[in-house]
């Protein structure tokens, strides 16, 4: 048998090439690594730029095109909320799930029976308050009712209550034809906040009747929405307040918020959740009625201090929501306005709604939605 040599040179090749082949493909792993590596950081710092909230002075908002644009920050300027503030205001919520801790509104309310301009609504007692801004338009609305149907039977039974008040009538539901379910605990109630009123119906002769929107009063609950009013527990959202249906309990939210949720067919729950959409640094609400143009956007409550954006020569409004944050809303005469006199726009019938971009000049939109007549 014939021994065979052995070719180190060959065996030394061999080897050089496995070597070469374990470091390039430990070296091709490396780089593919460290480009995947690089993808996702490049994907967590486009997710951090778009969601992280822009720096105060710097706001944008993101159009359909994803591109942002910047807002005109010298319409708008900054003013410090206290915490306490969210609980003030026509757009508060008030329910089973936020309770109400009665700020002080002393300011803001006034004698109903001092407040009346005519005899149009009667009181179940004279010393009943409410909100001044609500007294206007029950007045506006007393009236225009009075003209069309030359009653007066309407009375408000009750309006602001303390929590004293709520809570002997709690308790009185217990042994009386009252359910709970029709009164609220003390402290849950809206009529706390002084911007909700009940009625009943008192004739000429002193009979007393239920109110439940019938015959000629059926046009109050129709057209409440014209003055700011709306009808707070509809007999369709049960659901949604907790609460069956009540025709003769109104809560003030003022226009165009009333023009608004009656367009959209909101109760006050889902209209809170509703406006969330249009924080300031996004798109913003644009509704107009009757000549006003009003603009809308929500501010998240900080802890402390909140700082809300407010316009520089604009009439604006701001209102807490009772839940997590404030509600600008901004009213302008729109172009008709500045030449010639229009009613007030609680007496409108027609009404448009649009989006716009935080910040975009109002002479520089047009609305979108064709006016809608009620």
């Amino acid at each position: 048998m014939k021994n065979r040599r052995i070719s180190y040179p060959r065996i030394f090749g061999v080897f050089a090439l496995i070597i070469i082949f374990i470091f390039g493909f430990d070296s091709l792993k490396r780089n593919a690594a460290k480009k995947n590596a690089e993808d996702n950081l490049e994907s967590i710092i486009s997710v951090v730029t778009e969601t992280s909230p822009p720096d105060i002075g710097q706001y944008t908002t993101e159009t359909t095109s994803n591109k942002s644009i910047m807002v005109d920050n010298e319409r708008y300027r900054e003013i410090d909320k206290p915490s306490g503030d969210i609980e003030k205001g026509p757009l508060v919520l008030v329910n089973d799930e936020h309770k109400y801790n009665f700020p002080d509104i002393s300011d803001s309310t006034s004698s109903i029976y001092d407040s009346m301009t005519a005899q149009h609504y009667k009181l179940s007692y004279p010393t009943h308050i409410a909100q001044n801004e609500l007294l206007v338009k029950l007045n506006q609305m007393m009236d225009d009712f009075y003209t069309l149907y030359n009653t007066n039977d309407m009375t408000i039974t009750s309006a602001y209550r303390t929590l004293d008040q709520q809570k002997e009538l709690y308790e009185g539901t217990q042994s009386s034809y009252v359910t709970p379910e029709y009164m609220p605990q003390p402290g849950f109630s809206e009529h706390h906040t002084g911007y909700a009123l009940d009625f009943t119906l008192v004739s000429s002769s002193g009979k007393i009747t239920p109110y439940d929107a019938s015959g000629d009063f059926a046009w109050v609950n129709s057209n409440c929405y014209k003055y700011g009013f709306l009808v707070r527990y509809p007999q369709d959202k049960t659901d949604k307040t907790g609460v069956d249906y009540q025709p003769w309990h109104f809560r003030y939210v003022g226009v165009p918020h009333s023009f608004i949720m009656n367009e959209q067919k909101l109760c006050l729950e889902e209209y809170i959740d509703y406006l969330k959409k249009y924080e300031f640094s996004k798109d913003h609400l644009r509704y107009s009625v009757y000549g006003y143009d009003y603009e809308i956007y929500y501010v998240p409550a900080q802890e402390g201090q909140t700082k809300v954006p407010i316009p520089v020569d604009r009439k604006y409004d701001i209102s807490g929501n009772n839940v997590d944050g404030f509600i600008v809303t901004i009213t302008e005469a729109g172009a008709e306005l500045k030449t010639t006199t229009v009613p007030d726009p609680a007496s409108s019938e027609t009404g448009s709604v649009t989006q716009i971009p935080a910040g975009t000049s109002s002479s520089a939109v047009t609305s979108a939605a064709s006016s809608t007549s009620y």
